[in-house]
């Protein structure tokens, strides 16, 4: 009897050990849930929010100052400093922009298969539409078609070795007249060295052209001109001989009113040749 007694005193002792491990183990989750599942759940739907709206100015909420207040405080010092970051970023941008967009040069940036990226103000003036209109399209359909070959064959020999060159072109206009272009072109590569994109420089050397042209022509006219003064005294020079030989001849030959005659031709023939040299 004395031990049955005991048996039952510790089944009783083990169920009342059980029920308070029990209501420890409910007494710690409840802890854990208070203090530190339910901040790691705020703190995951605040990180979440700021990522979904992309918005480096959002913070997250700091409680305590335990470990996850901790955490908390170093996720808001990195949202400062990507703040901070993006704010220099977008003035540098638009410093930038505004540089290029005051040059009077064309400048623009395209894609390997010739795509246009970006546009300033200058090259949209020049072949008059809107930058809407030229993004996204091929500048190739805007050079002359016996440029084209040329033009991209420049641009697709540029590599690390090699990141700059220049060409000269014709462009179609709006109004459907050709005018000349000069460029200079520039690789940009990525950091692993694949291209990226290329920049280029552009500006209107049409009148240029045309001086040189003019230029040429009037050397041509020159060098005409003084082959043809060369010819013209050579020319002289001969009718001189011719002149001289008539008046030999005229005094040599018997009187004869036949050959005097004939002479006389000669020489008027000669003097007319003279004139018009």
């Amino acid at each position: 009897r004395i031990y049955q007694r005991g048996l039952m005193s510790m089944r009783y002792y083990n169920r009342w050990l059980i029920v308070l491990a029990l209501a420890a183990l409910a007494f710690t989750a409840l802890i854990l849930q208070f203090f530190v599942l339910a901040p790691l759940r705020r703190l995951g739907r605040a990180l979440k929010r700021i990522a979904s709206a992309r918005d480096p100015k959002g913070r997250v909420p700091v409680v305590g100052r335990d470990e996850l207040g901790e955490l908390a405080a170093s996720v808001n010092a990195m949202l400062s400093a990507l703040e901070s970051a993006q704010d220099e970023l977008r003035k540098s941008e638009e410093r930038y922009r505004g540089v290029v967009e005051d040059q009077t040069e064309l400048i623009c940036r395209f894609l390997p298969d010739f795509t246009l990226t970006f546009v300033n103000e200058a090259y949209c003036r020049c072949f008059g539409q809107s930058r809407e209109s030229l993004l996204g399209r091929s500048f190739l359909t805007m050079i002359a078609e016996e440029d084209r070959g040329r033009v991209a064959a420049n641009i697709a020999a540029l590599s690390a070795e090699q990141p700059f060159s220049s060409h000269e072109e014709r462009v179609l206009m709006p109004d459907s007249s050709t005018r000349w272009q000069y460029w200079t072109n520039r690789l940009i590569l990525s950091r692993s060295g694949r291209v990226c994109e290329y920049q280029a420089v552009g500006r209107d050397i049409t009148d240029q052209k045309r001086l040189e042209a003019e230029i040429l022509r009037a050397q041509k006219l020159e060098s005409v001109g003084t082959l043809a003064g060369g010819i013209a005294h050579d020319f002289n020079n001969i009718l001189v001989a011719i002149l001289g030989n008539l008046s030999l001849a005229r005094n040599i030959l018997p009187s004869s009113e036949r050959a005097l005659s004939l002479i006389a031709e000669a020489e008027k023939a000669s003097l007319r040749a003279r004139d018009l040299a």
